[in-house]
C-alpha cells in the first residue's frame, strides 16, 4: 500500500512539472525534457518522437537560433497548459521538417511569430489546425486535407506575416491540385495566397484544360482571373473566366 501511494504520488508530481514547465534553450537537454513529456503521455507515439529527435540530434539540422524560438514557443504552451497531443507533437514535426527540407532561418523566425501570435490570440483549434496544416505544408506541398480531399501546390512557396494580419503563403507559377475520392481538379501556372487560420485560397490567373475528357490543350482551355476556394469541397467557381479554342 506505501509503494502505491509513493508512485501515485510520484505521478502527480510529475504531471504538476509538465504545467508550467520551463523548457531548456539547449537543444539536447530540450530534447531530453520533450521525450520525458511525450513518452509519460503516449509512449507509443513518444517512442516515434524521440526517433526523430535522435536523429535530428545526428543531423543537427536545427541551429541555436531556431532551438531557442522552439523553446520560446513550448514554454507558451506549458503557460496555457495546452495537450501534450496535437500541440507539443505537431510544432516539433513542423520545426524538424522545415530544417530537413532546407527552408531559410528567416522563414522559420516568420513561422514561428505566426504560430505564437496564434497560439496567443486564436482559440485551441485554430491553433491545433495551423500546427497540423504548417506540419502538410512543410512536408509535401499540402494546404489542406481531410477524408474528403486534399489540396496540393506543385511548386515553391513563402510565408509571410506582420502584426495586424493573418499569416500567409504565398505562391506564384505553380499548379494547384485538389484531390477527391473520385476525381481531380487541376489550375496550372496560377498565383495565389493560403490564409493559414482559415481554409481559404485566394487565386489570381491560371489554366484549366479538359484532356481527362478528351480534349486537347491546344483545341479548348480556360484562362481564370480572380478565383476564390473554400479549401474544404474539391470545387471552385472563378469571378470571370475566358475561354479560348
Amino acid at each position: 500500500m506505501k509503494n502505491v501511494c509513493l508512485i501515485f504520488i510520484g505521478l502527480v508530481l510529475f504531471v504538476l512539472s509538465t504545467e508550467g514547465q520551463t523548457f531548456s534553450k539547449e537543444k539536447a537537454k530540450l530534447f531530453s525534457e520533450l521525450k520525458d513529456v511525450f513518452n509519460y503521455n503516449d509512449r507509443e507515439k513518444g517512442k516515434k518522437l524521440s526517433e526523430l529527435m535522435d536523429n535530428e540530434l545526428k543531423a543537427n539540422r536545427l541551429n541555436e537560433e531556431r532551438i531557442i524560438l522552439m523553446q520560446e514557443f513550448f514554454n507558451e504552451l506549458a503557460k496555457k497548459k495546452y495537450r501534450v497531443y496535437p500541440f507539443y507533437s505537431d510544432f516539433l514535426s513542423a520545426s524538424i521538417i522545415s530544417a530537413e527540407r532546407g527552408r531559410p532561418d528567416s522563414e522559420f523566425k516568420t513561422w514561428q511569430q505566426a504560430a505564437m501570435y496564434v497560439l496567443k490570440k486564436k482559440p485551441q483549434g485554430t491553433t491545433e489546425d495551423f500546427l497540423a496544416n504548417s506540419a502538410s505544408l512543410f512536408r509535401e506541398n499540402v494546404i489542406y486535407e481531410s477524408s474528403s480531399c486534399k489540396w496540393k501546390v506543385y511548386g515553391g512557396y513563402r510565408l509571410e506575416f506582420s502584426e495586424g494580419k493573418e499569416p500567409e503563403a504565398l505562391f506564384s507559377g505553380v499548379n494547384l491540385v485538389a484531390y477527391s475520392r473520385n476525381d481531380s481538379a487541376l489550375v496550372f501556372n496560377t498565383q495565389g495566397s493560403w490564409i493559414m487560420t482559415e481554409n481559404k485560397w485566394t487565386g489570381k490567373s491560371g489554366q484549366v484544360y479538359w484532356e481527362s475528357a478528351g480534349m486537347p490543350k491546344d483545341w479548348l482551355y480556360a484562362e481564370l482571373n480572380h478565383y476564390p476556394i473554400s479549401l474544404k469541397t474539391a470545387e471552385y467557381r472563378a469571378d470571370s473566366v475566358e475561354f479560348m479554342h
